[in-house]
């Protein structure tokens, strides 16, 4: 399987995972997934909930500037 396909299904499986975290709370009115993408430093959308809703783009650029590490904001490089 290559790349395409692998990223293609953890999409269908993030989406139908957040179609059945929001389908059972309750008076929800949407929901939102990112996931960080290591070779741009950022995150991206992964799903959103209703399918096709629109996404405003400062809820996604808010949350990265919340949730960059330390070492990322501060251009470090982190050894493990």
């Amino acid at each position: 399987m290559g790349h395409f396909e692998n990223t293609a299904m953890m999409h269908s499986m993030i989406q139908n995972w957040l179609d059945g975290q929001c389908r059972g709370i309750n008076g929800i009115g949407g929901g939102l997934v990112l996931m960080f993408v290591p070779n741009q430093g950022a995150l991206s959308q992964a799903a959103v909930w209703p399918v096709g809703a629109v996404t405003d783009q400062r809820l996604v650029g808010g949350s990265t500037d919340r949730i960059q590490s330390p070492a990322s904001r501060d251009r470090r490089t982190v050894r493990r």
